[in-house]
């Protein structure tokens, strides 16, 4: 009582010296600003009580110099909690904010993706899909073009035993809608392709660097597996010359300006830049389980891939086309060790036809 009348003693005192014209001093504001700073003292009491060990329940107590004097507990935990309220509503308002933020960035993450979603799906629409016909039609115009560049190996045993090897893996095939044929190439290349509609090409350098049926079963069954996965019409069926063309009546006709195109287009694709990674791998598993289900040793693959592994690391110029055109050997012949282990093949009583593969190289040459 002493204090609070001290102040207003004060207060008249300084009211008499300013003068009538002087505000007074309004009483509920000074004890509003008492009572903010005594929560702030105690708020500050209760941390180092805090950092001291005492634990929350000291933290509660009153301050020794301003509670018992001038707040009852009442009024002291009433300011304690207003300012426990009012430090939750800020700190509660800043982090549903933030949260609010993080939602309406992900809403604008989400919506943008959907219109891509629907971008490339107005784009897919758009493709036309080429029929069996049109497969076939550009596959004849890349075959042309293939023998026109290369020429065939003139020798009718080496070409009939390629096609007997073919035929048989490819009744293994799942896709019946194409006739395969088979045609060997006289070059020293060692390469191999496919063209659409099922016309698969082998040449002569590859003949040479093989030793057995089964490694020749394994590649026409790669080269296949292109054609039965649609491998290239897959690329074509993206291409925008390929899909105008598409649309017009006489692009079909034999010795169009279009298939002319499209065929050199395609044979550019097999020669110098081949398929993408994805494509290949398909191809690979593809062919070794055609071989294997038409008799053959299921390391037919891996066989011939280790010997095009070995002539890379020479830079053999015979098989530059492989790192170009193609994935890393390593990672192919680890993907097809890893089916054969997958699939539990056997080894033991499948043919590799070694003595067969020999015997017929030996009468072609001699032919």
């Amino acid at each position: 009582m002493n204090r609070r009348k001290g102040i207003v003693s004060g207060s008249q005192s300084r009211l008499s010296r300013q003068g009538t014209t002087s505000v007074v001093p309004d009483v509920a504001e000074q004890q509003r600003n008492f009572l903010a700073a005594s929560a702030a003292e105690v708020h500050t009491s209760g941390a180092k009580a805090h950092r001291n060990g005492a634990g929350f329940s000291a933290w509660l107590k009153p301050c020794p110099d301003v509670a018992p004097k001038l707040v009852s507990k009442k009024l002291f935990l009433i300011v304690l909690l207003s300012c426990a309220w009012i430090g939750g509503a800020s700190l509660a308002r800043a982090q549903f904010g933030r949260l609010g933020g993080i939602v309406n960035r992900g809403k604008a993450t989400v919506d943008k993706g959907l219109d891509k979603a629907d971008q490339g799906k107005q784009i897919a629409e758009t493709f036309t899909p080429l029929t069996t016909e049109q497969e076939v039609a550009m596959g004849k115009e890349v075959a042309a073009k293939m023998i026109a560049y290369f020429k065939p190996f003139k020798n009718d045993k080496a070409q009939a035993y390629v096609r007997k090897v073919g035929r048989a893996v490819a009744l293994q095939c799942e896709r019946k809608d194409v006739k395969y044929r088979f045609a060997l190439l006289d070059t020293d290349d060692v390469n191999a392709f496919a063209a659409p509609g099922g016309f698969i090409f082998v040449t002569r350098g590859l003949l040479e660097n093989i030793q057995s049926e089964a490694q020749l079963a394994a590649i026409l069954g790669h080269e296949i597996g292109h054609v039965s996965g649609k491998h290239m019409v897959k690329q074509l069926e993206t291409d925008k010359v390929v899909q105008a063309g598409l649309k017009q009546a006489d692009s079909f006709t034999s010795g169009s300006p279009y298939l002319d195109q499209v065929g050199r287009e395609i044979l550019a694709r097999l020669i110098d830049r081949g398929l993408d990674h994805t494509a290949e791998y398909d191809a690979d598993q593809r062919g070794a389980n055609y071989a294997y289900a038409a008799g053959y040793r299921p390391d037919g693959m891996v066989a011939f891939l280790t010997t095009m592994r070995a002539a890379v690391e020479k830079a053999d110029a015979k098989t530059a086309w492989l790192a170009r055109t193609h994935p890393p050997i390593q990672e192919r012949i680890q993907r097809v060790q890893q089916l054969v282990s997958d699939r539990k093949w056997q080894v033991e009583g499948r043919p590799d036809n070694f003595a067969r593969y020999q015997a017929t190289m030996k009468a072609a040459a001699g032919q």
